[in-house]
This record gives structure tokens, sequence and C-alpha cells, in this order.
């Protein structure tokens, strides 16, 4: 079944150190706002190192709301132009939990 996702791909200057604490406290701010257990049951995303790519669904709350923390912390940190944002058609390899390949 495919979904709608937001693809993110990032330049190869953009310290990948940077995305992986981005990530980690977009979800962490996911977590105050609906939960531990929420976040973990409905979120679905995939971050891969070696392709400098990050995958996440736009379908649900939850979700979108890690997309949209994530997106002004990478915007802070990285820089507008350091990354771009897609949305398209497709699966996330990890459904339906999250996970980060490459590290």
């Amino acid at each position: 079944m495919t979904r709608s996702i937001y693809k993110f791909r990032f330049c190869k200057t953009a310290p990948m150190e940077h995305i992986k604490n981005a990530l980690f406290l977009a979800t962490l701010a996911a977590q105050s706002l609906h939960g531990r257990c929420a976040v973990r049951l409905d979120t679905s995303y995939y971050l891969d190192i070696r392709t400098r790519t990050f995958m996440i669904d736009a379908e649900d709350r939850i979700s979108c709301d890690i997309a949209r923390i994530f997106t002004g912390f990478l915007a802070d940190t990285i820089g507008d132009d350091k990354f771009s944002i897609k949305m398209i058609e497709g699966r996330i390899p990890s459904l339906p939990h999250f996970r980060i390949d490459g590290i």
C-alpha cells in the first residue's frame, strides 16, 4: 500500500550528526505533545545515512508534527539551503516502526 510521504534530501555538506540530533529532538518534542507510546505506535520514518535521505509518513498527525518540528530544527541548525523536501507517494522501508540506517 502506498502512502503520502515527505522525502527529505540532504546535500553532501550537511553534517549528518546535526541531522540525527534534530530528528532526536523533534521526536522528543512530539513525545511531549502526544505521549511516548503514541509516538512509538503511530509514527513511521526512515533515515538513511548512506543516501542522505529521510522519509516520514505524511498521513498521520504525529508524523506530520515530527516533520514540521524537524524541518524547523534543520532550518535553524544546518540552513534551508542544505536540504530539500518533496511529497511523494510510496512506502517507507521500515513501516510500521521507525529506524535509522548507516550509523
